[in-house]
């Protein structure tokens, strides 16, 4: 109870449990607060009138299958980090193989020679655009470039997906190994 009124949860308690001599003294003389007591009554007296709805006989299988099942769910990138893991350092000798196969055919194509060769001759270009860019584009090992390319962004994604795996925050039972 404040000074000049009940509170809030003195007009809960009133009913529920017996009010001190100071909160009856206080209703009696205070119309504000016996208006919110008749006010809390009618709520609560309208609150147990309205009728209940029958609990679901299976509602608490379904609670444990709803828990068991985000359980699951919150394993599964845990389970699936070893695979990650394994297609990431895949992935990543993937990277390695394609570079180097790209290195070998910018090497046997004389690829590096012959960009500069043009680049220092903007003449050619200039006359003869269409062949000078064709010849570009033959010589320079697109496949070998995309494929590593290619190569890396999955080992980009697949470590990302490894970090998260296992890093991911586990529920408290999960991580103190009670479970269920």
């Amino acid at each position: 109870m404040n000074e000049s009124h009940l509170t809030v949860g003195d007009i809960e308690q009133y009913d529920v449990a017996a009010p001190d001599a100071r909160a009856a003294q206080h209703l009696a003389a205070c119309a504000t607060c016996r208006a919110r007591l008749a006010r809390a009554r009618r709520i609560d007296t309208a609150l147990r009138a309205i009728p209940r709805a029958p609990t679901p006989p299976d509602l608490a299988a379904r609670i444990d299958a709803a828990v068991q099942a985000r359980a699951a769910q919150e394993q599964a990138p845990l389970a699936r980090a070893p695979l990650i893991a394994v297609a990431t350092i895949f992935s990543a000798l993937l990277v390695v193989w394609f570079g180097f196969e790209m290195l070998i055919a910018f090497e046997d194509k004389s690829a590096l020679e012959f960009i500069s060769w043009i680049f220092s001759h903007p003449e050619l270009f200039e006359r003869h655009f269409g062949d000078t860019l064709l010849a570009v584009i033959e010589i320079i090992p697109f496949s070998e470039i995309l494929l590593t390319l290619f190569a890396l962004f999955t080992v980009v994604v697949l470590a990302q997906q490894w970090v998260e795996a296992t890093l991911a925050p586990r529920p408290r039972a999960w991580r103190d190994g009670r479970g269920s």
